[in-house]
């Protein structure tokens, strides 16, 4: 489990599990676009923070158009919205996320050594896991929304961060990441954060917000005091940078404008107007003659403008807005809403004979690195078992969360139709919510809604007996959580209670598990892993994260009995979980022809019955009451549960059909359901 500063996860108050099918095979790549970009001088190496919760290792010297794999770092539970290179040597990378933390990574180069292709590279991610313990810390508690935004000030040894909260932190690295320093805008005052820019020495802070403000802090001042409020943008300021004598800074804001400030005078120097939409991004080549910036935003171009004369040249047209821009040697990388990194290489001038100062740009593309996008639409069946998907390239699949899997691939296909072609008459209770927000299809347990599923065993396998029934969040919750559970029965690790209590019964399960293991699965070996994150509730951050599936390190059953929510152990343990309240549904049996069947008395015709009963209890419940017989039609007996028929509104009933999917599909009314029953007319 990785190092934690914060709240002890066991004494934390409600807590959700998360789970994401992936694919160790498939290619490293994003699948979202890209939020931030950091480049490591010493290993040549560029950082990339994705949408899709990943921190992604590239060469920087790109091959064949394209970026070379090398790794995966790690990732979050959510957007990773910031990344920044910190220490004397750039040894660790701190990035901050919108599941409400900041994480701390130890770049040992040895665990992420060049691999001979991107397939390997991620293959080789289980190394880079490995060793988390010692190379990820995780800040968890401060912040309680997206945290948007990190500064380094590296004379200080220090680095800030602020979001959606309106608080900032400074964290002193050398002491471990500790926070050193905390301000909160007054409750009645409280605007999102969205960017922070500061010098090397941290004595000075800018932070632009919701509120259309730049606001610039002394944090040398005791009471770390706003200095001033910079007053100009029409609209949310998206970025900031201060020069290295902090004298001047540059803001981009979605009223799609750049503005020099000068802070001496507290007063906008400049207004940049060339770009027609939402500027969302700035460089400055040198902070210390801060004479050159590029911008670029929503309006898919690049600006390099001159902060003298106060001119502006469009070098770049992109295919997607951009969100982030950084500079190495003569080239200008950036990242944007597609899932790939790109270069723009700047040619100074001089060479080949051309004049001195000239400068000449050219562009190098770079591909998408992955054959699938990131979902953007999602349908989950009326089984709730099954999710359609379609992801960014309009390719459409299958899921099956019950069996961890991708069920089907239908290629580039119409999503709406194929949703009405798999649509089935049937209804089952929302027992998990799903979130695409990071381009994978993320499914969510929470307590005690994930228990409201119960079905027909036999809806699921048709060679089930009939009348057994399975609560489908518990059976999830037991796949996932066997592997830890045959690990602690193993290890002996129970509490006196457990031990009294269910022993004996624990070793037999994982008995009767291994023998079905042992008889039924000589099959090969699943492609298919499961991310699953223990979460805080409150916030989304992540407690606890490991792997269930064929995979060497981080797996589910290396989890202590502290890192598991009672409610999950006690399911898992003990098949311990609430019942399903109102369950019961009021129905009224009528003859549909008292010549053939009679009616019910008064009393006997005003019944209820539980969500899951079946058409074929009911026909079970009117022989017993009127001694109903089997019937001779055309030389052959046929018994009650062939010839009764049972509609609704007008409709015949599946034998099979149950009283919920009746009350759903075809009653459709809050009153309580009118069903008649008669002798089918194939009998008569």
């Amino acid at each position: 489990m990785d190092d934690e500063i914060g709240e002890d996860p066991v004494i934390l108050p409600k807590t959700k599990l998360n789970f994401k099918i992936f694919y160790p095979k498939e290619n490293q790549g994003h699948c979202f676009g890209i939020n931030s970009i950091a480049i490591r001088d010493r290993s040549n190496t560029i950082y990339s923070a994705g949408r899709d919760s990943s921190i992604q290792i590239w060469d920087l010297k790109e091959k064949e158009g394209k970026f070379e794999g090398k790794g995966i770092l790690g990732s979050h539970t959510h957007w990773v919205n910031d990344i920044a290179l910190v220490g004397q040597h750039q040894e660790n990378l701190v990035s901050c996320s919108s599941d409400c933390t900041i994480k701390i990574w130890n770049l040992d180069e040895k665990k992420h050594e060049e691999s001979d292709s991107v397939e390997n590279s991620v293959q080789n991610r289980s190394e880079s896991t490995e060793k988390k313990s010692s190379s990820e810390t995780t800040l968890r508690k401060y912040h309680v929304d997206y945290v948007k935004s990190l500064a380094y000030a590296h004379k200080k040894s220090a680095i800030f961060s602020a979001g959606l909260d309106s608080n900032i932190y400074l964290w002193d690295i050398q002491k471990g990441f500790i926070p050193i320093l905390h301000i909160a805008f007054p409750s009645n005052k409280k605007k999102s954060i969205y960017c922070l820019s500061t010098n090397e020495t941290g004595n000075l802070l800018l932070s632009g917000s919701s509120e259309r403000i730049l606001s610039v802090w002394d944090i040398r001042s005791n009471s770390h005091e706003k200095i001033m409020k910079l007053k100009g943008h029409s609209d949310n300021i998206k970025a900031c940078i201060l020069s290295a004598d902090s004298e001047k800074c540059l803001t981009c804001s979605a009223d799609s404008t750049v503005k020099l400030w000068d802070l001496k005078q507290q007063r906008c120097v400049n207004t940049f107007d060339m770009h027609s939409d939402s500027v969302w991004t700035l460089h400055v080549d040198d902070l210390n003659e801060f004479s050159t910036f590029y911008s670029a935003g929503k309006d898919l171009q690049i600006f390099k403008s001159d902060l003298k004369d106060f001119s502006s040249e469009l070098i770049a047209n992109t295919s997607h807005p951009v969100l982030k821009m950084t500079g190495h040697d003569d080239s200008l990388y950036f990242s944007s809403t597609s899932s790939s990194i790109k270069k723009l290489q700047l040619k100074r001038g001089g060479e080949r004979g051309e004049d001195e100062g000239e400068e000449k740009v050219s562009i190098v593309q770079f591909e998408d690195s992955l054959d699938k996008g990131g979902i953007i639409q999602h349908h989950i069946l009326n089984n709730k078992r099954k999710i359609m998907t379609k992801d960014e390239r309009g390719n459409v699949d299958l899921w099956d969360i019950y069996n961890f899997k991708r069920e089907k691939s239908f290629g580039q296909i119409n999503f709406e139709e194929k949703s009405k072609e798999l649509f089935e008459e049937t209804q089952v209770p929302n027992w998990f919510s799903v979130d695409t927000t990071t381009g994978g299809l993320v499914i969510t347990l929470e307590y005690p809604q994930c228990f409201s599923g119960d079905v027909h065993l036999n809806d699921i396998d048709p060679e089930a007996p009939l009348d057994k029934r399975v609560n489908l969040g518990h059976k999830v919750l037991k796949t996932l959580f066997t592997p830890w559970m045959e690990n602690r029965v193993k290890k002996g690790e129970k509490s006196v209670e457990e031990t009294e209590e269910s022993t004996a019964e624990d070793k037999e399960k994982v008995e009767e598990k291994e023998e079905e293991k042992e008889g039924e699965k000589k099959e090969e070996k699943r492609e298919e892993c499961v991310e699953v994150i223990i979460a805080d509730s409150r916030f989304g951050a992540s407690l606890t994260k490991k792997i269930y599936g064929d995979y060497p390190t981080d797996n589910i059953r290396d989890l202590s009995s502290r890192q598991v929510p009672i409610w999950i152990s006690d399911a898992v343990l003990k098949d311990k979980f609430p019942p399903n309240k109102n369950n019961t549904l009021p129905f009224v049996l009528q003859s549909g022809n008292e010549k053939q069947i009679p009616s019910l008395s008064a009393k006997e015709s005003k019944l209820t019955s539980p969500r899951l009963f079946r058409i074929s209890k009911i026909v079970d419940f009117l022989a017993k009451k009127l001694d109903l017989k089997p019937i001779t039609f055309k030389g052959n007996k046929v018994e009650p549960s062939d010839y009764v028929q049972i509609s609704c509104n007008g409709k015949v009933l599946n034998p099979t059909m149950t009283m919920g999917t009746i009350k759903a599909f075809i009653w459709k009314s809050g009153e309580e359901m009118m069903l008649k029953y008669q002798i089918n007319p194939s009998y008569t």
